[in-house]
């Protein structure tokens, strides 16, 4: 949505230097996120509550994406949950019809 911003965004406009800075983080953001780190997960947090105010689409992956990262804390850390912990927690949540 940033690069949609630079090109669409009048000349001489504050957008113009805003958005690189958001392709930036937001990059920076995916990478942490994908290597399960905390700061990439709060930064992520940081990012979705920025772009809730860009509506609709803006709005609507703020949530989504808000939703996914909130409720994700034990994913993220060094302290985190391995690959054999979560496949005996849902192998266990299946065996005892948990939701």
């Amino acid at each position: 949505m940033s690069v949609l911003l630079i090109y669409a965004a009048p000349r001489g406009s504050a957008t113009i230097l805003i958005a690189p800075v958001f392709v930036l983080l937001a990059a920076a953001a995916a990478f942490g996120t994908w290597r399960l780190q905390i700061w990439g997960r709060y930064l992520s947090i940081v990012l979705c509550i920025a772009i809730l105010a860009v509506f609709p689409w803006g709005t609507i992956f703020g949530i989504l994406g808000l939703v996914a990262l909130i409720g994700s804390g034990p994913l993220f850390g060094a302290d985190r949950i391995s690959q054999e912990q979560l496949r005996q927690e849902l192998q266990y949540r299946k065996a005892n019809n948990v939701a």
